[in-house]
């Protein structure tokens, strides 16, 4: 199969290229997708399938006219196409912008999580540490990371924090700066993005420091532990982050860092993901 990729930060002429040579599969972003479509140079007469993956992420984010705009130049054709929608969580917002493109008498709705049950992979351990002064946060980390990790010599982690700046700081830290870490976030370009990957997936980054931007899509089964700095602002996003590891039937740790006020929000994590978080005495790092 020849498959297309059509992304921002790249030269349109490369991906044109490609596109003219013709494509069994594109894979895109939307608002890249939607200006080949609009060039005339993405023909979608012939597409039988469209596929949006992780879509409660990619309508929140401000996509939705993009979107739009691609599943309508698809259903425009004359064969009867198949749209497949996947979403690790699926909150009420989602299911009524669904409802747009797929009715209740022509779709189908497979849910591989019920709903009372765990909502994040089984063979992930979830741990909790509060830590009420945010100077220690560096050193905290580093701890976690040497008392959690499986092998000192080659294990990795990715560390989520809730902003560009956090994490900027993070790293310039001495305790980051001794060991092989490196950001991953929206202010750096495409390049940057594709050569941090590339180093953490061939083990030359042990510590891994981003934003929400990882937080999806990302699967590399090596990662055996996640550090989150603070409560993400939604459980779903517990649930996603947390999801880094714990890949191909490996296992994999999660902890979460907070501080006394951010306890309503580790509770609200467990009820609504349906899990226990583990306390972690700071005597045990020491």
């Amino acid at each position: 199969l020849s498959i297309t990729t059509l992304y921002g930060g790249k030269e349109y002429s490369k991906q044109e290229l490609s596109l003219k040579k013709g494509s069994d599969i594109v894979v895109g972003t939307p608002g890249r997708t939607k200006d080949f479509i609009i060039r005339k140079q993405l023909i979608l007469q012939q597409c039988q399938i469209i596929v949006l993956d992780e879509v409660d992420r990619m309508l929140d984010m401000g996509f939705q006219d993009d979107v739009d705009f691609i599943i309508r130049n698809v259903f425009s054709n004359e064969k009867k196409s198949q749209m497949i929608v996947f979403s690790a969580t699926i909150p009420f917002w989602l299911k009524k912008n669904l409802s747009r493109y797929m009715s209740k008498t022509n779709s189908c709705f497979i849910n591989l999580i019920e709903d009372d049950k765990e909502k994040t992979a089984n063979n992930v351990e979830h741990l909790a540490f509060k830590l009420n002064n945010i100077e220690k946060r560096p050193e905290i980390v580093l701890k976690l990371f040497n008392k959690y990790s499986k092998d000192l010599s080659s294990s990795q982690a990715i560390v989520f924090c809730q902003t560009k700046q956090e994490c900027d700081l993070l790293a310039k830290s001495n305790e980051m700066m001794s060991i092989s870490s490196d950001i991953l976030h929206g202010n750096l370009s495409q390049r940057k993005r594709e050569q941090v990957l590339t180093n953490f997936r061939q083990g030359k980054i042990r510590l891994l420091i981003t934003t929400d931007v990882s937080a999806r899509g990302l699967d590399i089964p090596q990662v055996e532990l996640v550090i989150l700095t603070s409560p993400p602002q939604d459980w779903e996003s517990y649930v996603h982050r947390s999801g880094r590891t714990g890949r191909a039937g490996k296992t994999g740790t999660a902890i979460l860092i907070f501080n006394h006020q951010q306890i309503k929000q580790l509770k609200l994590v467990q009820t609504k993901a349906n899990i226990q978080f583990k306390n972690i005495h700071p005597s045990s790092l020491d």
